[in-house]
């Protein structure tokens, strides 16, 4: 809870009222499932005073309605009104809230002894769950709900509300797997389902802070933005904000001395830039193949900026690197077999290294394949003059003698 805590000092303090209320939703859910309903009570009549918007009203609404329920207030008024929220959520495409609405719905179902509508409202809930991929995001939102738990308990084995089941046991057997898909695109999967973060450059700084751990917001803004300092800050605490209400257990915390780092509370975080790291620090034929498998374009293809340009070089140059140091090893003992694979795959990565190419054209004249050789420069002629107007000297010194290798 302490980045919920941080980031309403930060909101309240910039007078970022969107941010605020975000942060106030946030507080009452966690304070209402803890049974601290005062202190429920309290957030959400500071969010009453801020009217940001209709989506914020509407969780408002819902929130309102799960403190009623879980003070023993849940009236069938009260039931009706999350029917009704449940199906705006539902309209507005905004499944997860829709499915913690009819969570809920049932609860005060129950509540009310009237199991026929609890039936119905679980049975919206599942359909939400299962328009999503995955009920992940509903564990927490189950767990606080004690009569539907122990309906659910009782439930045979073929009923449709098995899959909530089973997200309760899968939540209890292992720890959520996050991965962090950066290269080639920009994708975050939870338990093998994509989670979209609101805000654009949420992936950028999350992937920031996981190179540079323990930052301060003044290095993220720095590295990062080249507008308004204090419109950056709350942009970076936005997103502190976002990530934590997105997954569960993830956050970008902060120490006592203001720095900032991702943290990981009962999940398995992977991220696709580090295993290519750890593949390529085996040096070995294997490794190298397995970080190209994993290398499946541009690091955040889609991001612009300084930050995110180095990297992609030094990703690039790495995979290159290790490459030719490979390939002279192969060359010594005559594996030219070897060197074209792993040429051919590097060329991928960058198709215009020149030490690369020149590897590639000894490797084929090497094992005597003359027509592959020749077939082999003139792709490289017309890929050259396409994108840079000529053949680099050192190819062009290649198709004259290709073991003179600089």
């Amino acid at each position: 809870m302490d980045v919920q805590v941080q980031a309403l000092q930060w909101a309240q303090a910039s007078g970022d009222r969107e941010l605020e209320a975000y942060v106030h939703l946030a507080l009452v859910t966690v304070h209402t499932a803890k049974g601290e309903l005062q202190t429920a009570r309290q957030h959400l009549a500071g969010l009453r005073l801020l009217g940001v918007n209709p989506h914020v009203e509407h969780l408002r609404d819902l929130r309102t309605a799960a403190l009623a329920i879980q003070a023993g207030q849940g009236t069938s008024d009260v039931a009706a009104e999350l029917a009704t929220l449940g199906t705006t959520f539902e309209v507005g495409g905004r499944m997860r809230e829709a499915a913690w609405t009819w969570l809920q719905a049932a609860e005060a179902s129950l509540a009310l002894a009237q199991p026929q509508a609890a039936e119905q409202a679980l049975s919206r809930a599942v359909d939400a769950r299962h328009a999503m991929h995955s009920g992940a995001s509903l564990v927490p939102e189950l767990r606080s709900l004690p009569r539907l738990l122990a309906l659910l308990e009782d439930l045979p084995v073929d009923h449709y509300a098995t899959a909530l089941q089973a997200d309760l046991r899968q939540a209890q057997v292992r720890p959520m797997r996050v991965h962090l898909q950066t290269l080639g695109t920009s994708v975050i999967l939870v338990d093998g389902q994509p989670v979209a973060l609101d805000y654009t450059r949420g992936m950028e700084i999350l992937t920031f802070l996981l190179r540079r751990p323990r930052a301060s917001a003044e290095d993220v803004i720095t590295a990062l933005f080249d507008q308004d300092p204090k419109r950056s800050r709350n942009y970076f605490h936005q997103v502190r904000y976002d990530l934590a209400e997105k997954i569960q257990g993830l956050t970008i915390s902060a120490s006592p001395k203001r720095t900032y780092e991702v943290k990981g509370d009962g999940v398995q975080l992977t991220w696709d830039v580090q295993m290519m790291a750890v593949a390529l620090a085996e040096r070995t034929e294997v490794g190298v193949h397995r970080a190209l498998d994993l290398y499946a374009g541009p690091f955040l293809p889609r991001a612009e900026g300084e930050w995110v340009q180095g990297e992609r070089e030094d990703m690039a140059w790495k995979l290159i690197q290790v490459g030719l140091e490979l390939m002279e090893d192969w060359s010594r003992t005559q594996q030219y077999e070897k060197c074209v694979t792993l040429a051919g795959r590097l060329l991928e990565v960058d198709p215009f290294d020149e030490s690369v190419n020149a590897f590639m054209i000894r490797a084929v004249h090497e094992l005597g394949e003359h027509p592959a050789r020749q077939a082999a420069v003139a792709r490289l002629r017309r890929r050259f003059e396409a994108e840079m107007g000529e053949l680099p000297p050192a190819l062009l010194a290649l198709q004259r003698e290709p073991t003179s290798l600089n």
